[in-house]
């Protein structure tokens, strides 16, 4: 159709940018190469929706795929229509174009007792039917009324949360299917005015001015954040933990680094402390506090820390969309004050469910005594009774790992210790570079937890081969170990900046493998 060979044209992910922000829409068309790069994450979570999309076709026999990519879109329109006259009764990744925007939708199902309508199917990878998914609906039903597909009824496929995989994937029950068309009308009626003035934006050579706000984030993170809020140096009044009113505040002030913000503001503690510490350039430390909490702890101290990997489709038998199952773990123990640390780990080098190796392992590392000490510990208590919820013949033995946990986030949470070089945050990677600069994660080829659940992910799913799984898994292992030692080593600094009673004292230990 001659509506796609104009310069510019919508499709429906443009559409729903150009809702959020006219700039984000009129940069991803004008200066794609301003975007920061989409990470590894991003890149599974849209694989992760391709192969959704797949086992939802399996939902309606006898569909027929369009299978021309975005460099054939003239032909994949051609081949739509070209379905249709056959009498397909659904077809896959429908291809239309009306007023200058491009549809594919994932399902296009006949209505039933209707060769002359159809019923509109849009498959989500989540749990639940979001606010942003409406327009998305409506400006797809927009288009295939004008291309002369009229719709009797708009649907939304989702994960059901509550599925749980026992051998091969259901994809009536993995599946769930919402009626959607009540809720998409109010975002239909108003899809040509805004499409109108989304072109308009498109044509203009000039970007549309937008002032940073909650669009930048909400519903969906901009890939152009950096053009609208600049890269703020540290110790900026824009790592102000929790910040909103006071940051609102100081820029109409004129006011741009922490050090300068006037004693007149009114700042919570926490912000207040991030303040001083930015004007004399030290950590701010409450001895007292400190000392109390590393007394309450009894050794052997184990520092504790899962990696774990979900995905849409379960991986395993027992498992739900999206759990979070563990797959490694580190941990460092330390066995009475200023002794060495031993190290265990575990990753597994097969595909089956690692949760019983692992739960071996872990129970057989840990000693029957002593303070379990993790960054964060909800996340790791939650794992631990899922784990024994899963596998009840543990449940006795997991259960009373729990009462042990101690949270070392709680001195930098508790605004106990508090550097400006943290940028406001108190997660372990903020934290440890500051404290502990020789033991930073830069040196690493993994940096961050969620690289190592996708590219572990890809090996339960199969997309990886076994060759690159024995690559991955000594970097693997490198990352889960940095965070337990860096553990260690905060520990020891904290120890140092508030000596804690002699049962707690001279925890210097080298690290042993």
């Amino acid at each position: 159709m001659a509506d796609t060979d104009r310069k510019y044209y919508l499709s429906k992910s443009r559409y729903v940018s150009g809702l959020q922000c006219l700039k984000m829409l009129w940069l991803q068309v004008h200066k794609p190469e301003l975007a920061a790069p989409a990470d590894e994450t991003t890149e599974r979570i849209f694989e992760i929706g391709h192969r959704v999309g797949r086992v939802a076709h399996e939902l309606f026999p006898g569909g027929v795929l369009i299978d021309e990519d975005h460099t054939a879109l003239q032909g994949a329109i051609a081949s739509t229509r070209k379905a249709a006259d056959m009498g397909a009764p659904a077809i896959f990744e429908a291809t239309v174009a009306h007023n200058n925007v491009l549809c594919r939708a994932d399902i296009l199902k006949r209505a039933p007792g209707r060769r002359d309508r159809w019923d509109l199917y849009e498959v989500k990878s989540s749990t639940s039917v979001k606010p942003q998914y409406l327009p998305d609906i409506a400006v797809q039903r927009y288009c295939l009324e004008g291309a002369g597909f009229p719709i009797r009824k708009t649907f939304l496929v989702h994960i059901d949360s509550d599925y749980v995989r026992q051998g091969p994937i259901d994809p009536s029950k993995l599946l769930t299917t919402s009626d959607e068309t009540e809720n998409a009308a109010p975002h239909l009626q108003v899809v040509e005015a805004n499409v109108g003035k989304q072109l308009q934006a498109l044509a203009s050579s000039r970007c549309p001015k937008v002032d940073p706000g909650d669009q930048c984030s909400d519903p969906y993170s901009c890939a152009f954040f950096a053009q609208c809020n600049g890269e703020t140096g540290p110790g900026s009044i824009y790592e102000l933990r929790s910040g909103g009113r006071a940051i609102a505040k100081l820029e109409k002030l004129g006011v741009s680094m922490l050090r300068d913000v006037p004693a007149d503001i009114k700042l919570t503690q926490f912000q207040r402390t991030q303040v001083e510490s930015a004007r004399t350039r030290k950590p701010v430390v409450d001895r007292t506090a400190i000392a109390r909490f590393l007394s309450g702890l009894v050794y052997p101290l184990h520092y504790f820390d899962f990696e774990t990997c979900g995905s849409a489709i379960p991986l395993f038998d027992g498992s739900r969309p999206w759990q979070q199952v563990p797959f490694q773990f580190s941990l460092h123990v330390q066995r009475k004050p200023g002794g060495p640390c031993e190290h265990h780990s575990f990753l597994p080098t097969d595909r089956a469910d690692p949760r019983p190796a692992l739960i071996d392992a872990m129970l057989e590392a840990i000693q029957p005594k002593g303070s379990i000490v993790a960054w964060n510990m909800g996340f790791e208590k939650g794992t631990i009774e899922s784990l024994a919820a899963a596998f009840p013949q543990y449940g006795r033995r997991l259960s009373a790992l729990l009462p042990r946990f101690v949270d070392l986030i709680v001195p930098f949470r508790s605004c106990w210790y508090v550097d400006h070089r943290f940028g406001g945050r108190c997660s372990l990677k903020n934290v440890l570079p500051v404290m502990v600069p020789e033991l930073s994660y830069s040196d690493l080829e993994i940096q961050q937890g969620n690289v190592a659940s996708v590219r572990a992910e890809k090996w339960f799913a199969g997309d990886l081969n076994k060759k690159q799984w024995a690559d991955q898994r000594p970097h693997m292992l490198r990352y889960c170990q940095r965070d337990t030692e860096g553990m260690v080593r905060i520990w020891e600094q904290l120890n140092q900046a508030a000596p804690a009673p002699a049962a707690c004292r001279g925890t210097k230990g080298s690290i042993t493998q």
